[in-house]
């Protein structure tokens, strides 16, 4: 298996753990995957011949597809916790910067 090989059966293991919200996958396959990263970094890959370059370029696709797995679990961590703290009483971020603004840019009498 090369190198590439391993990151990319890496970023599957971590694309798993993500749809299934495994925190202690994620940590485990976010610890592997740079490891295997700074592997490849050390090393350094030649991208001689065709199965070398579209090895990496899935595996760069498979990086835009965890990256949009972490954008959006992070949103919807954020409006989680937002519905949360409304459910407190706390006001939404938003009304906190209207507010804000609001009383700043009043002009004295």
């Amino acid at each position: 298996m090369t190198a590439v090989d391993s990151i990319i059966e890496i970023q599957a293991a971590l694309m798993d753990a993500f749809d299934a919200r495994d925190i202690v996958r994620i940590e485990q396959s976010t610890k592997d995957l740079a490891r295997a990263v700074a592997l490849v970094r050390q090393r350094g890959v030649i991208l001689a011949g065709d199965k070398v370059r579209s090895d990496v370029s899935y595996a760069l696709k498979q990086t835009e597809a965890l990256k949009a797995r972490v954008n959006y679990m992070a949103l919807r961590n954020r409006e989680k916790m937002e519905k949360l703290d409304q459910m407190r009483g706390a006001a939404a971020p938003h009304v906190y910067a209207n507010r804000r603004n609001a009383w700043s840019s009043r002009i004295p009498a």
